[in-house]
């Protein structure tokens, strides 16, 4: 086989990494028309990688639909937080907090293992919590249902660029 999808999938998470949707796009191209199905993994990589792009470009219901599609085709440990964290984030910003919730939640339950994954899925928690926190949900104290996540997120991720967030949202007392 052809070594050269194997290495197209490493340039692929690195330029991810880099957000880079220029050469995302042209590279992305380059590798569908390269796909000749001998690693199923790449179809996988190239449609997260896809989303990813539609969430920058602000199309969170397309990637809401899209992601909650492929968690029910994927089996990738590793992909799976990372489609959690995507469709969290597009339900956090569309307001709808308690399904955001929900699907960040997820991602410590049964992904624990992915620890570059759990800071976000906390920090999205908290956020989602702060989203559903209301006058009609003033009882279940869901600020402070927050605040704890955040503290949790801190203590045991202080090096996380998500801790940082963290320390900003919680109050000047904590």
């Amino acid at each position: 086989g052809s070594w050269w999808l194997k290495a197209s999938m490493i340039k692929l998470d690195a330029l991810d990494r880099l957000e880079n949707d220029a050469a995302i796009s042209s590279f992305l191209e380059n590798l569908e028309r390269a796909d000749d199905g001998t690693l199923p993994e790449l179809s996988t990589k190239i449609k997260v990688a896809r989303l990813v792009q539609s969430y920058r470009k602000n199309d969170f219901e397309k990637v809401i639909t899209d992601s909650t599609e492929l968690i029910k085709t994927v089996d990738d440990v590793e992909i799976l937080p990372r489609l959690h964290i995507l469709k969290g984030n597009s339900l956090l910003v569309t307001k709808k907090y308690e399904n955001a919730m929900n699907t960040f939640l997820r991602v410590p339950v049964f992904y624990g293992s992915q620890v570059e994954q759990i800071p976000k899925a906390l920090l999205g928690a908290a956020r989602a919590f702060r989203g559903m926190d209301g006058p009609t949900t003033k009882e279940q104290k869901l600020e402070e249902v927050s605040n704890r996540y955040l503290r949790n997120l801190i203590a045991n991720y202080p090096l996380s660029k998500e801790a940082e967030e963290a320390k900003n949202l919680l109050p000047k007392e904590d």
